[in-house]
């Protein structure tokens, strides 16, 4: 009764409160059903209900083997079906949007076939495909049951209500969603089980140009989900997955054999993690699941039914199929954009709009830019805004899972624009206008951070040189082509990959100008106050700080005692140190597993603190922490290159630019207004992967000579992986729980790529850590969190909202209000300038901009247009902006 409680979302308070004083996470099991659920929920979500307080958004998810198809290719995976029409099929879920302060429920159900046969007893491989459960990717917020503990398995047939209360003083973000069932966390994310999470902007957050919400503002919203699907890979893990299966399962097959037997030539047991030297078989779970089947069999054998068939059952629980259509040729990714093959979009020429881009790759990394006669300047990084903001760069470079907030500019005849006839609907009326189409750039270096050779490119540093050699005033297309221009002499299978994400049509729309984009700082909630400026004194004085703490991603490190590199973190494997019990059952567990996966947390830290890491290894591999988001201490210039092209061999080569060093001319403007770093000393994240550090002092010299951690040259690859060093800190506010830290390249983490980080009440640390000899520093039950509570930290609000009419401080900067500036009225503007519009209409405070575009427009209703007319999937068209003018 109580497994049931829990797996409904009603677990009784008594329950609660003994869940929240165990030390030891749960693996928590859902309630079963009947596989085929009641009335078919597909998923959707229902309007947000503001009649309850805190207003509430209650989503329906449900986990179900999807076909989909597009005019190149169909496929059979598993993902969140929006609604049941097999023409409109797509394994993304929807778009879930909340507001700070909001109670998100979420009702998971997983409408999966239960397998004949189980793999429950298998750890850091992959196994239990049909079993899942949902992460809130990126939101701030509890990490344990009823919240986002990735630690529930809904079975197939079951249903578990996941329940999240937003902080009022949550920064509003671009976020995600995805199943984390480890052992199945990258077939089911990697086939296309993903969705967006926004959460959106209060009043006054933002200027009102770019303000959404309540008050519509003249820039529109595009969301940008970038699927990857990784078909080589999924192939690979789903028979991996039947190969562990039918031997888990071969009822002739002894324990000892089933850790040592191989189906891979020099590969270890098929129930093995690649590179992991622990037993991934749970002994006692393994024996339960094997008198099932042996129970299971004679029940059959007494109604006069064959055994069950392994080989059979196993290969059922595959689900993943690809057939490209009219082309034998073999493909390695295909990326789909909001589920179409490179969908065409419409915006106004000329005007901003706001790209929400999600990456939801589970292995390459991805280089996004614009083409000449576009622009983009980036806002937000992984869902909460710079503070640097707009921050004009080449090219975004997303790791997996990074999300991205670009305003994007694209104008009328650019040097790459195509000159057309576009179809627009507006205010009811089918017709065409002027346009000029642009495909969105994007490409990726397969094996970029590779575990075998590299590509030719990324171990020299020709990319540095070339991108070196450009004059000022470059433009990103210019870069973009330097750095593909590398490729030209290399083969086929070592040159980067070219990602055609999509189109971009500009419409021609009157009232639409350019206009300037003003610096702008939205205000901070405490704690994503800045923690740049913070003394080591202050750091030390806390409760709990420890000096020196490190996350080390598959790389060995002699100096910290250990030598086992990928796919560990700090040369261990998840569970390395054994189960609850040593490995026998636990009759306290929740759940039908019989067991808790306690393994050993790499850290204990109290609630209330900040803490600070040193993370290494993020080329090859994407730090991700669940629940707290940290920031970053250092720059990272890809680019960054000393004068000459040999380093002298007294110099130090430091990670951060040498002073005396320029980066290329490309990157320059004579206005001032050139490219930016992408990564920079203060930002936010939640994801950390890192490009190859192409100007990296390739040469006959090792790079532990500099400061790596083992010997090898100074490739562009290495440097990244194995030199580059980032300290990081994070603000602890307020979640006490143990938090996952991993390698978001998801089969590493299902490999075993992961660890916890322990945060507890302070009570409950200083009880664990008062033993004679404790190496931190104990403080006192009232004074050891203030640094991370008060306002001693700079500006910012909260635990409250931000209840003022505008939280950020845009008008004090220097730029703010000056003639061609982005207006939204006469307010905005400085002096005796004007807000008007393209036509010279004023802008003014009763000025309506609500339903002046219309979003997620399809035309697959529409008439056929002639095939001169380019036809967009979306159209998201502003009819007017406006900007500070003199002569109106």
């Amino acid at each position: 009764e109580n497994r049931r409680a829990w797996a409904l979302g009603g677990a009784r308070s008594s329950l609660m409160a003994v869940h929240l004083l165990m030390p030891l996470l749960l693996a928590v099991r859902s309630s079963e059903y009947p596989t085929k659920l009641s009335g078919n929920k597909y998923s959707h979500c229902h309007p947000r209900d503001t009649t309850e307080q805190p207003p509430v958004v209650h989503c329906i998810l449900t986990f179900a083997e999807v076909n989909f198809s597009t005019l190149d290719f169909t496929a059979r995976t598993r993902g969140y079906q929006p609604e049941y029409n097999e023409s409109d099929a797509t394994p993304m879920g929807p778009t879930i949007y909340v507001w700070p302060g909001d109670t998100l429920k979420i009702d998971l159900y997983n409408n999966l076939t239960q397998p004949l046969v189980n793999t429950s007893g298998i750890h850091n491989n992959f196994h239990d495909f049909p079993v899942t459960n949902v992460h809130t990717h990126g939101l701030h917020i509890g990490g344990e049951i009823p919240a986002d503990s990735v630690f529930v398995e809904v079975k197939p047939g079951g249903v578990f209500r996941y329940t999240y209360h937003l902080p009022q003083d949550h920064m509003p973000g671009t976020h995600w969603y995805h199943p984390h069932k480890h052992g199945s966390t990258a077939i089911q994310a990697g086939g296309g089980g993903v969705g967006m999470l926004i959460v959106r902007d209060p009043p006054g957050t933002l200027p009102r140009f770019l303000e959404r919400g309540e008050g519509e503002g003249p820039v529109p919203e595009v969301e940008l989900v970038i699927l990857g699907l990784t078909l080589d890979n999924n192939k690979k893990f789903a028979a991996a997955n039947v190969a562990c299966c039918k031997a888990y399962n071969n009822l002739s097959m002894d324990y000892a054999t089933l850790l040592t037997v191989s189906s891979v030539p020099g590969g270890g047991g098929p129930c093995q993690s690649a590179g992991a030297p622990q037993k991934n078989v749970i002994k006692h779970i393994w024996e339960r699941d094997r008198n099932d089947l042996i129970l299971a069999n004679s029940a059959r054998e007494s109604n006069g039914e064959p055994p069950i068939d392994v080989n059979e059952a196993c290969e059922a629980t595959k689900i993943w199929d690809f057939q490209s259509k009219g082309t034998d040729a073999e493909h390695d990714n295909i990326f789909l954009v909001n589920g179409e093959l490179s969908p065409k979009i419409s915006i106004a020429a000329d005007g901003w709009v706001r790209f929400r881009v999600l990456y939801a790759n589970i292995e390459d990394q991805l280089y996004f830019s614009m083409p000449d006669g576009c622009e983009m300047q980036v806002i937000a990084k992984d869902g909460i805004y710079l503070k640097d903001a707009p921050r004009r760069t080449s090219y975004a470079f997303f790791g997996s899972g990074n999300r991205a907030d670009i305003l994007v500019r694209c104008t009328k005849g650019g040097k790459s624009g195509k000159k057309k006839t576009c179809a627009v609907h507006e205010n009811g009326v089918h017709t065409t206008k002027e346009c000029w189409q642009y495909d969105i750039t994007a490409w990726y270096y397969k094996a970029a951070g590779c575990g075998g050779p590299c590509p030719d490119i990324q171990n020299t540093n020709d990319v540095c040189l070339e991108v070196y050699n450009l004059t000022e005033g470059a433009t990103a297309e210019d870069i973009t082509n330097t750095m593909m221009s590398v490729n030209d002499a290399l083969a086929p299978q070592k040159r980067a990959t070219f990602v055609n994400l999509g189109t971009i049509l500009a419409i021609d729309e009157a009232a639409v100008q350019q206009c300037d984009l003003p610096s702008f700082k939205v205000n901070y909630p405490c704690y994503l106050a800045d923690l740049t400026n913070v003394t080591e004194e202050q750091l030390s004085a806390q409760a709990g700080y420890q000096p020196n703490r490190y996350l080390h991603f598959g790389m060995p490190d002699p100096a910290h005692g250990y030598s086992d590199g990928f796919p560990s973190i700090n040369g261990q494997f998840y569970g390395n140190s054994g189960f609850a019990r040593h490995d026998e059952p636990n009759p306290n567990a929740i759940g039908s597993n019989d067991h808790v996966l306690e393994p050993k947390s790499e850290y204990s830290m109290p609630v209330g603190s900040l803490q600070s890491f040193e993370i290494r290894g993020v080329n090859a591999h994407a730090y991700h922490w669940h629940v707290n988001p940290f920031q970053l201490q250092v720059d990272y210039d890809e680019f960054g290159f000393p004068s000459g092209t040999e380093l002298p061999p007294d110099r130090d080569w430091a990670q951060d630019q040498d002073p005396n060093a320029d980066r290329p001319k490309a990157f320059d403007r004579k206005d001032g207004n050139g490219f930016e770093n992408y990564f920079k000393k203060g930002d936010w994240a939640d994801v950390l992967q890192i490009p190859p550090k192409w100007c990296a002092p390739v040469s006959d010299r090792s790079c532990k000579a500099i400061g790596a951690l083992k010997e090898q040259n100074c490739t562009p690859v290495n440097y990244a992986q194995n030199n580059a060093s980032f300290p990081i800190r994070t603000n602890l506010d307020r979640f006490a729980s143990r938090q996952v830290v991993h390698c978001h390249i998801l089969n590493h983490e299902d490999w075993g790529m992961m660890t916890l980080l322990d945060m507890q009440p302070y009570d409950k640390w200083a009880e664990d850590w008062s033993s004679p000899g404790m190496s931190f520093n104990p403080g006192d039950k009232h004074g050891h969190n203030l640094l991370a509570y008060g306002k001693q930290l700079g500006k910012c609000y909260g635990p409250g909202p931000a209840n003022v009419p505008n939280t950020g401080d845009w008008r004090h900067h220097s730029d703010w209000g000056k003639t061609n500036m982005c207006c939204m009225s006469n307010d905005d503007c400085k002096g005796s300038a004007s807000c008007v519009d393209g036509k010279g209409a004023p802008c003014g405070v009763t000025t309506s901009f609500q339903n002046q575009f219309e979003r997620n427009l399809l035309f697959s209703s529409l008439p056929p247009e002639p095939e001169d007319v380019v036809k967009p999937n979306l159209q998201v068209l502003a009819s007017r902006n406006c900007k500070c003018s003199l002569n109106p």
